[in-house]
């Protein structure tokens, strides 16, 4: 949000739900009220190829206009992880403008932010059995941004 004074969810906000399990047949809807009136709804569904879908709905029953961005995250604790020979790529991986981007987890664990621009595409990491990834919208531009925190044990 623009207007810094606009209550919304962080990290330490109770999110609320009666669902019990997502599957392929059942999304589960979180919801968030703020104090201020600002609502969100959080459906989040799953696909039969574990695809995970995530929507939210903001209702303003406050007394002002808010204007909001829509932002994702996904993280991955790097620490600790051991450099395997394996021929699965592990580390970032991104489609940016059509192009095939690849950073190993190595290269970039030393403080350092990428910001890439782009329309579609998609941005995530990689291990040797697994792959988390965002999905960007095909029709509108839009900024990623690929920071490291610097290790304690190498400062």
């Amino acid at each position: 949000a623009l207007d810094k004074n606009v209550n919304l969810p962080s990290a330490n906000s109770t999110w609320y739900t009666s669902d019990k399990k997502i599957a392929p047949e059942t999304p589960a809807t979180l919801v968030w009220n703020g104090d201020s009136g600002i609502k969100i709804t959080r459906t989040i569904s799953m696909d039969n190829n574990y695809l995970f879908s995530i929507t939210d709905t903001i209702e303003n029953n406050s007394t002002t206009d808010i204007e909001l961005f829509p932002y994702a995250l996904i993280s991955r604790n790097i620490s600790g992880i051991e450099t395997t020979r394996s021929v699965v790529h592990e580390g970032i991986s991104a489609i940016i403008d059509d192009k095939l981007k690849e950073v190993k987890y190595p290269d970039i664990d030393n403080g350092d932010t990428e910001t890439f621009e782009t329309k579609g595409g998609w941005i995530g990491f990689s291990d040797r059995y697994w792959f988390s990834a965002l999905i960007l919208n095909k029709s509108k531009s839009s900024a990623q941004t690929v920071t490291s925190t610097k290790r304690k044990d190498k400062e």
